[in-house]
Order: C-alpha cells, then structure tokens, then sequence
C-alpha cells in the first residue's frame, strides 16, 4: 500500500521527550507515500493505522504527523495532540 521511508533525526533530544511538541524530537522518522494512485484515501488511512497500531502493540511510541491524525486517532484509539501528548501506555 505504500512505501516507508525511514530516518535518524538530527534533532534528536532526550531532554525534550515528553514535553508538548517531544515527537519531534524522538531519534526517528518515516516518511509513507502511497504506491499508487489506484489506493484510495480510505484504503491509505486504514493501512497506516494498523502499522501504527502494530508498531504499538510492539511496545513502541508511534505518532501520526499527517493530515489525516482525526481519522487515525479513531482507528488506533490515539494520537498525539496538545491535550494528550504522552502515550496513555506510557
């Protein structure tokens, strides 16, 4: 369904991990492009969230950064936003 993109942060920070705003400055990134036209929206969305929610289940923290965050909020049951920035299983 897409293509993953994966990269160190250059602004990795420990000391800003848990503040508002810390997934920018968790040790890695990735970067999903569809690869192809021919997936919907919905199919995309729905193939992120279980990777989130996946990746999750492996005990580790995952955000989404997308303009899509509401709908995978909904699906994986969270979502990093001002009013709950930390995980809630960590």
């Amino acid at each position: 369904m897409f293509d993953i993109d994966l990269e160190i942060s250059l602004d990795h920070n420990p000391s800003h991990l848990e503040s508002l705003g810390g997934f920018l400055f968790w040790p890695y990134g990735a970067y999903l492009e569809p690869t192809s036209d021919a997936i919907s929206e919905r199919q995309y969305i729905a193939s992120v969230s279980a990777l989130i929610a996946d990746l999750r289940k492996r005990n580790l923290r995952v955000v989404a950064s997308c303009d899509f965050e509401k709908e995978v909020s909904q699906i994986t049951g969270w979502n990093w936003s001002e009013g709950s920035p930390i995980h809630p299983v960590h």
